[in-house]
């Protein structure tokens, strides 16, 4: 199926988190990040790549998403501020899995290294829009890489 896609944009209010299994709204310290680039097909969340990885031609995702400045979770938009690869986790596993060096450090390289993913994959882009506590049925994410 779509054989040919090339360029993937996904627009949702929540993101699923690989560790606990469930969908939340990130959350980030002050102040939340405005964008996230990665290279060399890393970026995706476990169950994405795993889904998309027959998507042969796919080369580039654009994720954008919901975020809360309301979290515990540290993460920084320019170089050197994401050492933990974020890619979906949620504030919880965050602040209590990441806690243990010897789990994050195994995690984080498994990120970098998920066997599992589409082939061409290179660029996964990551855009966040601020939303309020109170909005659950949140779904007007704007036009973050509409000019893509």
């Amino acid at each position: 199926m779509f054989p040919m896609l090339r360029i993937l944009k996904l627009q949702q209010a929540r993101i699923w988190c690989g560790l606990c299994h469930t969908c939340s709204i990130p959350k980030f310290q002050r102040p939340k990040p405005e964008m996230i680039r990665y290279k060399n097909g890393i970026g995706l969340p476990r169950h994405y790549s795993q889904a998309f990885a027959s998507l042969l031609n796919l080369e580039t995702v654009y994720l954008t998403v919901g975020v809360l400045e309301s979290g515990k979770t540290i993460l920084g938009s320019e170089e050197g501020k994401n050492l933990n690869y974020w890619s979906g986790e949620c504030d919880r596993c965050m602040e209590v899995m990441y806690d243990d060096e010897t789990f994050r450090r195994d995690w984080v390289a498994k990120k970098k290294n998920w066997v599992t993913k589409p082939p061409r994959l290179s660029t996964v882009e990551w855009h966040f829009c601020l939303v309020q506590d109170d909005e659950e049925d949140w779904v007007d994410l704007g036009s973050a890489s509409d000019d893509e």
